[in-house]
C-alpha cells in the first residue's frame, strides 16, 4: 500500500512540473494578451495538484503509523492465543482456586497432591502436601500415605543419584586419578548438590513430622508410622553424613526406631504391614549403617517368624502389603545368613 501510494505522488509531481513547464513553452508563443488568463489557470491548476500531493502525504503518514502499529502487534500476535492470557496471570498471580474456607483449601491441596503422583510430578506433590500438612491439624490416613509417598519420592532419587556419584568417585579414585582432575571436580560438584538436596528435603519432613503431625497422633498406629518415618529420614541422613554429624543422626535414628519398635510389638498385630515395614528397615539400619549383621538378622527373623505364626489372621484388605513385605524380610534374611556363613568359611 505504501509503495502504491508513492508512486502516485511521485507520478502527480511529474505531471505538475510538466504542466509548469508547458506553460512557460506555450507563453513564449501566445499573444501577449493571453498570456495573463493562461498563467492563473495553470497556476490554479498547480495548486489543487499540490493540495492533493499535500492530502496523500498526510495519508501517507497515516500508514506509517498504522504498519509501525502492525509491527508492535505482530510479536504479541505470533505468541498465541494463550498469551493474554498469560499476561493475565502475571498481572494478577492470586490464586484464584485456592480461595475460601480451610477446608476448602486443603481439599484443593489434596486433590493435586493425588494428581501430581498420578502425573510423578514428586516435587509439585512435596509442595503440596508440605502447605497441607502446615495448615494444622490431624492428617487423614489417606494424607498421612500421600504425605510419605511423595517424600519417599523425591528423596529416594537422590539417594540413587548419591550412590552414582559416590561410586564414581571411588572408581576414579581406584584408578590412580588425582582430585584436582576436571572429571573428579565434576563428580564432587553433583555430589555436594545432591547431600544439600537431601540435608534439606529430609530436614524438611522431619520438622513436619515433629513440629505438626506427632502432636495430633491419637491413634497408636500412627504413632508407629511417623516415628518409623523419623528413623527412616535419620537413617538416610546418617547415609550422606560424615564423622560426629553421622554419630548424631545415627543415635536419632535409633531412638526414633526403637520406639516405633516399642509401640508397633505391643498394639499391632504380626502381620500389619505397618509393623513389618518398621521391622525390615529397622533391620537394614542395624545392617547397612550400625554394621551390624548379627542384630539385623535377629530382627528380621523375629518379625518374620511372628508374621508367619499370625498368618491365619492377616486381612484380606492388607493381604498383599503384607506378603511382599514379608518376602523383602525373607530375602535379606537369606543373603545375610549367607554372608556371615561365607565369613566364617
Amino acid at each position: 500500500m505504501r509503495l502504491f501510494v508513492g508512486t502516485l505522488l511521485v507520478t502527480m509531481l511529474v505531471v505538475a512540473m510538466l504542466i509548469d513547464d508547458s506553460e512557460g513553452y506555450n507563453r513564449g508563443r501566445r499573444r501577449r494578451r493571453n498570456k495573463r488568463s493562461m498563467e492563473d489557470v495553470a497556476d490554479e491548476e498547480l495548486v489543487e495538484i499540490m493540495q492533493e500531493a499535500r492530502s496523500l502525504l498526510e495519508e501517507l503518514k497515516d500508514l506509517d503509523d498504522l504498519d509501525d502499529m502492525a509491527a508492535e502487534r505482530a510479536p504479541m500476535e505470533s505468541r498465541g492465543a494463550g498469551y493474554e492470557d498469560n499476561v493475565v496471570y502475571r498481572r494478577n498471580t492470586e490464586d484464584k482456586t485456592m480461595a475460601g474456607s480451610a477446608d476448602e483449601k486443603r481439599r484443593t491441596l489434596l486433590q493435586r497432591a493425588k494428581v501430581a503422583e498420578q502425573a510423578e510430578m514428586y516435587e509439585d506433590m512435596v509442595k503440596c502436601m508440605k502447605e497441607l500438612v502446615e495448615m494444622g491439624g490431624k492428617l487423614s490416613t489417606e494424607e498421612r500415605n500421600l504425605l510419605s509417598v511423595a517424600y519417599k519420592n523425591v528423596v529416594g532419587s537422590r539417594r540413587s543419584a548419591w550412590r552414582v556419584v559416590t561410586s564414581l568417585d571411588q572408581k576414579k579414585a581406584d584408578e590412580g586419578v588425582d582430585e584436582s582432575d576436571s572429571a573428579r571436580q565434576a563428580v564432587k560438584w553433583m555430589r555436594e548438590k545432591v547431600v544439600t538436596d537431601l540435608k534439606k528435603l529430609c530436614g524438611d519432613v522431619l520438622t513436619l513430622i515433629d513440629k505438626f503431625v506427632l502432636p495430633t497422633v491419637e491413634n497408636q498406629e500412627n504413632e508407629v508410622f511417623y516415628n518409623k518415618m523419623k528413623g527412616d529420614y535419620y537413617r538416610y541422613l546418617a547415609e550422606i553424613s560424615e564423622g560426629s554429624e553421622r554419630e548424631d543422626m545415627v543415635t536419632k535414628a535409633k531412638e526414633s526406631y526403637e520406639k516405633a519398635y516399642a509401640k508397633a510389638t505391643t498394639s499391632l498385630t504380626p502381620t500389619n504391614p505397618i509393623r513389618l515395614g518398621l521391622a525390615l528397615n529397622w533391620s537394614v539400619f542395624h545392617y547397612e549403617i550400625r554394621k551390624d549383621p548379627k542384630e539385623a538378622c535377629r530382627v528380621a527373623k523375629e518379625a518374620f517368624d511372628a508374621a508367619i505364626s499370625d498368618i491365619d489372621q492377616l486381612k484380606e484388605d492388607s493381604y498383599k502389603d503384607s506378603t511382599l513385605i514379608m518376602q523383602l524380610i525373607r530375602d535379606n534374611l537369606t543373603l545375610w545368613t549367607s554372608e556371615q556363613d561365607q565369613g566364617k568359611n
